[in-house]
């Protein structure tokens, strides 16, 4: 029996979480929400950083957790809606939800290729570039190339669009139903 409920009322189907065309933000804050989501600890995604100036040069495997929140636990189903403009704190957030068993990611694939932390910089000409500093492995430890793969991939057509048909909405409320 769940002794820890949500201080909202979701549907009694379950709850939908639109990620779509979000750009990220910050990974902690992502976690804060998927921690409702779930009853144990549970890892979601490695991650070894950048530790000198050889290409190689990489920090051991460290594994990303999720830790149930002290307060909230919601246990019903969950579809998130993602599609190729889901990026960042954002892709970080479906990550995390892809390990929640009552959890179903469905949209279209994101191609950024991962978030991987970039780093700033500037040179002396006043010319600015970024690098990534880190790399990303899947649960198998294997790198993560390419994005997230959603649990069921569904593109939305330009015929939908001008018809003001939204395909992921509509096959998110049918899981639900």
């Amino acid at each position: 029996m769940v002794e820890r409920y949500l201080n909202f009322n979701p549907s009694p189907e379950g709850i939908i979480i639109d990620i779509r065309n979000n750009r990220g933000g910050s990974e902690s804050k992502a976690a804060k929400v998927a921690n409702i989501f779930t009853d144990e600890a549970r890892t979601y995604r490695y991650t070894r950083i950048k530790d000198g100036c050889e290409r190689n040069q990489l920090t051991d495997f460290f594994d990303l957790v999720l830790e149930p929140n002290e307060n909230y636990y919601y246990d019903g189903p969950v579809v998130v809606l993602m599609n190729k403009q889901t990026f960042s704190a954002a892709e970080d957030f479906a990550m995390m939800m892809d390990v929640i068993p009552n959890a179903q990611i469905i949209g279209g694939k994101n191609l950024s290729g991962f978030a991987t932390g970039p780093s700033s910089k500037e040179l002396s000409n006043g010319w600015r570039y970024r690098i990534s500093r880190k790399t990303n492995y899947d649960l198998s430890k294997n790198p993560i190339v390419g994005g997230l793969v959603p649990d069921e991939i569904i593109e939305i057509t330009d015929d939908q669009i001008n018809s003001e048909i939204d395909s992921i909405l509509e096959r998110a409320i049918e899981i639900l139903m």
